[in-house]
Parts: structure tokens; sequence; C-alpha cells
């Protein structure tokens, strides 16, 4: 493998955001007087998009309400709370930097909202690493579709084989499947669902991000 692209996933594998996600959904249900989460249950919706994280976190709930209007309340919170303790795990900023230094092009692809997106890539100052950012607005069908990352690669020109995808669950190794990438899975964001991915079948599990850098380090250097 000559790795040339790397397509990070955003929550749970470049910042910890587990916190700010939960307290806006639970500001969110206690605007519908529905029964407050956990963050270990909330953290297992994070992933498939805003409505999908609302429509799980209602519940059966949700038959009784307007989606899109509770949805409305938990961005608007979440985009007014989404750096209150969101931070980047410790090791990423380098790892980014080193990985530029080589020449090696980057992306992140989230299902998050765009304007989330980016607040916290700028506020943290991860943005400046960036070759391409797609939000879950910025795309017609999120991941795991593939559409995302033609979009990047096209924009790269960068071809499937020379690329990686960097997340921390099933949806992401199924978005690298669908566009004929290979897949990191990391493990030192909370994975709550390791057997599903697992399963999933990831090319590698990095459970640091020393490891990840590691594994990095290697197919950056490994020859075609």
């Amino acid at each position: 493998m000559n790795l040339s692209l790397v397509i990070f996933d955003l929550d749970g594998t470049l910042v910890d955001s587990r916190r700010d996600i939960a307290a806006s959904v639970n500001h969110m249900l206690g605007v519908y007087n529905v029964p407050l989460l956990p963050l270990e249950v909330i953290e297992r919706y994070v992933g498939s998009g805003a409505e999908n994280l609302v429509r799980r976190s209602m519940g059966e709930a949700a038959a009784r309400f307007d989606i899109a209007e509770a949805v409305r309340a938990f961005r608007a919170h979440y985009l007014d709370h989404c750096l209150d303790t969101t931070r980047a795990f410790p090791g990423i900023p380098g790892l980014l930097s080193a990985l530029k230094d080589r020449g090696v092009s980057l992306a992140v692809v989230t299902n998050k909202p765009t304007a989330m997106m980016h607040r916290i890539l700028g506020g943290l100052d991860l943005a400046r690493f960036f070759d391409v950012v797609l939000g879950g607005d910025d795309v017609a069908a999120m991941k795991p579709d593939a559409g995302p990352a033609r979009q990047v690669l096209s924009r790269t020109g960068t071809k499937p084989e020379q690329a990686l995808m960097v997340g921390d669950s099933a949806v992401d190794v199924a978005f690298a499947r669908s566009a004929g990438m290979k897949c990191v899975v990391v493990g030192y964001g909370g994975i709550s669902e390791a057997e599903e991915v697992a399963n999933a079948g990831a090319d590698f599990i990095c459970e640091t991000p020393e490891k990840l850098r590691g594994c990095l380090d290697h197919m950056v250097n490994e020859p075609v």
C-alpha cells in the first residue's frame, strides 16, 4: 500500500465529544419531557447523523413528536455548546502534523451536521490540517454510502487503493468497503459496539493514538 490519503471520522476518532453531545441530547429530551439518558447509551447512537441520534434517543416517544423539530432543538443547543468539553484526543494534532509533513493528503468525512463540524475543527485548531472536509449536510447520502468517499478521492486525485479510512464504528468500516478502501478502527474513543465493529472486518484495530500513529507510519513507508 502506497498511502497518500487518510480520511478521518470526527467524533470518537479525532475528538472526544461524547459529553457535549450527551448534554445536548438530554437538553432536547428535557424539552419534550422524555426521560434523560446516560452517556453510555447516547454514545451508542452517535455516528449516523443528527436525525438518527434524536430518533433513537427518544425511543418509543419519537412517534408522538415532530422529529424535524426535535432535531432543530438538539442542533440549536449543540451548536452553542459543542466546544464546552470537546477536545482532540491526546497525540492527534501531532499525528496530523506528521502526516501532512510527509505529503499525505488528509480529509474529514463525518455524518455530524456541517456547522458543528466546522465549529469544532476551527475551535480546536484542527481545520488547517485538512484538504477536504465533508459534513452530513454537504452530501446527498451520508456514510456508509460511498458518495462522500468518491468526492474526496476525486478532489485529491487519489485512487481507492492508496486511501485509508480511520474511524470508530461499523459504519466507518462499511463506508471504507463501499469505496474500495482499507479501514483502521480506533478503540480509544469509547466504542460501545465492539462486537459489531469486529464482525464488520476492519483491516486494523488501534487501541491508542500512539498505536494509530505507528500503524500509519508503517503504511506511508510501505512500498507499492
